[in-house]
């Protein structure tokens, strides 16, 4: 990966993630049942290290902005991990994890390495409804980790930021945004406005 990749701009890195298949048209049940006509799958990002390490950069420089005092870096099983991994590692912070379920053998836990007594970043790749990240949040809280805020790559703006914020009153911050995703790849012709129209009408229904 070379500096001038991390240095590239949103919108390039946009079009980056639907020319290398991460941002896909078709019909996709999701995790919370609805079925959309989009699916974004950034672990496929990994494939592709110059992305994955700009993602996470630019995410990083996001979260600074936002001047969160967090002393650990907790991802959320399984498609947050890859990412809160590399984000600890850039700022020198401890790392955990949580998982939606706990494992049923050994230890049986839900939580696992930095998150006792630490103010806990909480990491995913996308979120839709904000679920997932509130019952890492309960987990988190529940084994004695105070959370400071969430951090994302993408937001598919189908709730989260409100749910989380009125549930826990801390920020959500996003790298990207589905609409303003939408807009870059229209506007480069990337997609038809047919399915632009698709997108943001089944948008319209769920925000």
């Amino acid at each position: 990966m070379t500096l001038t990749y991390c240095n590239m701009s949103i919108e390039d890195l946009v079009m980056d993630l639907y020319r290398k298949g991460i941002f896909m048209l078709g019909t996709f049940k999701l995790s919370s049942g609805r079925i959309s006509p989009y699916y974004i799958d950034l672990r496929k990002a990994l494939a592709h290290p110059e992305i994955y390490t700009a993602l996470i950069t630019k995410l990083l420089d996001k979260v600074n902005s936002y001047g969160l005092d967090y002393t650990a870096v907790v991802g959320v099983a399984t498609g947050g991990i890859p990412y809160a991994t590399l984000l600890a590692a850039l700022t020198l912070k401890p790392l955990g994890y949580v998982r939606i379920e706990k494992k049923e053998h050994g230890t049986m836990s839900k939580a696992e390495g930095a998150i006792s007594h630490h103010r806990v970043l909480i990491v995913d790749d996308v979120t839709t409804t904000g679920m997932n990240l509130a019952r890492a949040a309960e987990t988190v809280i529940s084994n004695g980790g105070e959370v400071v805020g969430f951090a994302v790559i993408v937001d598919r703006e189908e709730g989260a930021e409100n749910y989380l914020k009125n549930k826990f009153n801390k920020p959500l911050i996003a790298l990207l945004k589905l609409s303003d995703m939408l807009k870059v790849l229209r506007e480069h012709n990337l997609i038809s406005d047919e399915d632009y129209k698709k997108i943001m009408n089944y948008k319209s229904r769920v925000s």
